[in-house]
């Protein structure tokens, strides 16, 4: 390693400063660096020695592991206190969701309203907000004048009057993919519950960029027998339709459900029809 003194590489680098140029404060700050840039050159063009033959390679020692500090402990938060209220309300939401799925509608209304009554802003009843919109429309009659509101049938009508007996109104759309999945379904439980006395019609609009030839073809393609026909809306308003696939069931001209068309089992339409 170039062992030249500071103040020589200085004056190697410079000349010697005289009397005037010795550094004040701050040049003092300029001349060592001066002086350091100076040496690291020189330290930088010497070549570095070859280790010896048999000499090991000289290593920095390494830093002593340092012990992790403790991880504080957790504080504790005090569980909150039991709202009596909203577990009330929440049990009363599950029995309503049980009887809903299990097909009586009008009892699981009359369990909805009264959660509405008792429990009013509580989480329970504000997540049965959807439920309460379905089930609204049991217990209210079908438009009287329903048939003025079908624009065209893509299959023959049959006879059909929504007002007498048990009748299940799909509600879906050409280009709803689950629709085009569920409505085929219907047509072997359609020739199995006529004869006991089952009616059924499909309604759709026909939104977006669906026509009614894609219908046609639809209903063709898949072999479809039982009354299909476009309406204007009204009948979908009425049964508080806001999604696709729908389902309402009438008895008589009055609704007795409102859901998803998946609920109605063969089971279910069987035990409506035998014990009205």
């Amino acid at each position: 390693m170039c062992d030249v003194p500071l103040q020589s590489a200085m004056e190697l680098a410079f000349g010697p400063p005289s009397l005037a140029e010795r550094p004040t404060t701050l040049g003092a700050n300029v001349w060592t660096t001066l002086a350091a840039a100076t040496l690291l050159t020189a330290w930088a063009a010497e070549p570095v020695p070859e280790p010896a033959a048999g000499s090991e390679p000289t290593t920095m020692p390494a830093p002593a592991p340092t012990e992790a500090l403790p991880e504080p402990a957790p504080e504790e938060v005090p569980p909150a206190p039991i709202n009596r209220d909203e577990e009330a309300a929440i049990k009363l939401l599950g029995l309503v969701l049980n009887t809903y799925e299990a097909g009586d509608h009008l009892a699981a209304k009359g369990m909805l309203e009264k959660l509405y009554k008792r429990y009013p802003g509580t989480q329970a009843q504000r997540m049965s907000v959807d439920v309460m919109q379905m089930l609204s429309i049991v217990g209210r009659p079908l438009p009287a004048d329903w048939e003025s509101h079908v624009k065209e049938w893509f299959t023959p009508k049959q006879g059909l009057e929504l007002d007498k007996g048990l009748v299940v109104v799909l509600f879906w759309e050409v280009w709803c993919s689950h629709c085009t999945k569920e409505i085929p379904t219907w047509q072997e439980r359609y020739e199995a519950l006529v004869p006991q006395g089952l009616k059924l019609v499909a309604l759709t609009q026909i939104t977006r960029d669906a026509t009614p030839e894609h219908v046609r073809n639809f209903v063709k393609l898949h072999g479809l027998g039982f009354p299909i026909a476009q309406e204007d809306g009204v009948l979908s308003t009425a049964a508080a339709v806001n999604g696709f696939p729908s389902a309402a069931v009438y008895r008589d001209g009055v609704a007795i459900f409102r859901g998803h068309p998946a609920i109605l089992t063969d089971a279910l339409l069987s035990e409506w029809l035998h014990n009205p």
